[in-house]
Order: C-alpha cells, then sequence, then structure tokens
C-alpha cells in the first residue's frame, strides 16, 4: 500500500451490505472521537501512524497494522497518535458472517467472540496472522479502488477468508485453555446458554439450574469455569444486546426497554449498560441516530 496523506480519504458509495472506507479518525492533543458500530460488525485496520482504542473500559495502543473486530452495538473511542495516520474501517452486516447454517462448534466460537471480546480481538502486528490479515486488507483497497467486474463478490469471498481466519485461530488458540474441561460441563452449558437466548427476560440462575436439571450451586460453578465469566454477568450482556434493536429503532422509554429485557430496574440497567457499551443507552441511542444522519 502507498503511504497516505491527510487528504486521503476513501470511502465506498450506498449502503450495503458490505461498507468501506479510509479515514484519518480520532483527534490527536488529547481529543477523543466517539463512535458506534450500529447494526454492524467492523473490522478496524490501522494503514499509518498509530492510535489509540478506549473499548469496555480498556484503552489498547494500536501500530500500523493492528486491526480490531467490533462487534455490532458496539461503542468505542478513537485517538490518533501521529498527524499522519489512516485506518480502513470495513462494515458488514451480520447476515454476511452469521448464516443460519451455522452451528455447533463454530456457531459457539462465533458467539462467544461477539459477546466475550476483550483483547482476544485485537490483532497487533507481531501475531502470526498479521501477514494474512495485511494481504487481505490490500486485496479489499485493490478491488474497490479498480472496481472490476464482480468486485462485490470478490470483496465479499474476502470478508469471508478473513473472518474464517479470525475464528480459527481463536479457536485454535481457546482449546488449550477447553482441555479440562469435560463433554458433560460443555453440553450442560449450551443447554444453559440455549435456555437463556429463549428465556432471558425472564431468566434467573436458578431457573437456568432447573432447566438444565442441576442444582444451583453446582450449574454456577460450572458455568463460570467453562464460560469464564459468571452466569448473570452472561446473562446481563445477552439482555444489554437485545436492548440495543429497540434503542435504535423505537421511541419506547429506557425504562420500558429495560424492563422489556428483563431488568428489575431502570438504574440498574443504566449501570449496567455504562459497563459493557463504555456509554449511557441515551448516549447510545444519539450517537446511532448521528452516525446514520451522515
Amino acid at each position: 500500500m502507498e503511504k497516505l496523506t491527510k487528504q486521503t480519504v476513501e470511502k465506498s458509495s450506498g449502503i450495503g451490505p458490505i461498507e468501506y472506507e479510509i479515514s484519518q479518525r480520532g483527534g490527536t492533543d488529547g481529543d477523543w472521537e466517539n463512535v458506534s458500530t450500529g447494526e454492524y460488525t467492523v473490522f478496524l485496520y490501522v494503514l499509518q501512524g498509530g492510535y489509540d482504542l478506549r473499548l469496555g473500559g480498556e484503552v489498547y495502543t494500536l501500530p500500523a497494522g493492528s486491526m480490531v473486530l467490533l462487534d455490532g452495538g458496539e461503542s468505542y473511542s478513537i485517538k490518533g497518535r501521529r498527524k499522519k495516520r489512516a485506518v480502513m474501517s470495513l462494515k458488514i452486516l451480520p447476515e454476511v458472517l452469521f448464516g443460519s447454517d451455522l452451528t455447533g462448534v463454530e456457531g459457539r466460537v462465533i458467539l462467544d467472540l461477539a459477546t466475550d471480546g476483550g483483547d482476544r480481538r485485537i490483532f497487533t502486528p507481531d501475531m502470526p496472522l498479521a501477514p494474512f490479515i495485511r494481504g487481505v486488507f490490500e486485496r479489499i483497497r485493490d478491488e474497490y479502488t479498480e472496481r472490476k467486474f464482480g468486485y462485490r463478490l470478490a470483496v465479499r469471498g474476502e470478508v469471508t477468508r478473513l473472518f474464517t481466519a479470525v475464528i480459527r485461530y481463536l479457536y485454535e488458540d481457546g482449546t488449550k485453555k477447553e482441555e479440562t474441561t469435560t463433554a458433560g460441563a460443555r453440553m450442560l452449558v449450551r443447554k444453559a446458554r440455549q435456555y437463556v437466548e429463549e428465556k432471558y427476560p425472564e431468566a434467573t440462575l436458578s431457573s437456568a439450574a432447573s432447566a438444565c436439571g442441576v442444582s444451583y450451586s453446582y450449574f454456577s460453578r460450572v458455568f463460570k469455569d467453562t464460560m469464564r465469566t459468571s452466569f448473570s454477568d452472561y446473562l446481563n450482556r445477552v439482555r444489554i444486546n437485545r436492548s440495543l434493536s429497540a434503542l435504535v429503532s423505537t421511541d419506547d422509554s429506557i425504562t420500558d426497554i429495560a424492563l422489556s429485557v428483563g431488568f428489575s430496574s431502570t438504574s440498574y440497567y443504566i449501570q449496567t449498560f455504562k459497563r459493557m457499551k463504555g456509554c449511557s443507552p441515551n448516549k447510545y441511542r444519539k450517537m446511532t441516530e448521528e452516525e446514520r444522519g451522515r
């Protein structure tokens, strides 16, 4: 890739399942730019310079060659570390990545990736996957630049290759951590997660344990050991993610939304939302509206 200057900005035209943009993003001298991913899954790739990324209460330093995977409904802040800087953004609608035929281990890894996040979705230039990631972004940029016949199909293929490589890397990296997890524990957790998907507004730790046919204490311990998070945190994360569509597609009050997804009080919903998404529900709603209006 050639070096980018301050004036260089590229962007795909129109609204589609995959949107492409190269921009500077983020101010310098301590200025943060607040961004919402909206309904898109987003890949950010640092082309030039470097950035600080604030996500989920943590700040990550991203040199050139770094990539970040952001789930739909997330809010983050970004700040440039140098005047000459550029980041490439791929915004992808969920149906491009999450087909209805994804089941078993693949579906579990994808769901884990989308809900657990953390530094596992930060890919730095010194990682084994870095050359492959760079090659994918170079080819995608070439396709959008040249716009040959079928370029959209080619871009979709590159995105699929990138996401496949990412989940395989995460799966192989996580396999060592799961070697001590029994098949029975994994089956219990799968059943619990299915229960939460269907019953999240009224689900509790006790009701989930009962649905799985085990005791409260055993269920709590096995779920936390297997998922590396407590059941209550997992349930709250599901509820928060389910509330996002209502925030951006309805005029329902924050209280009504909180109660509809299972929170017993508005204050606890707002507190949990801030902890998981980095901003309040009202701010998320406003940021999403502003993003759509651009």
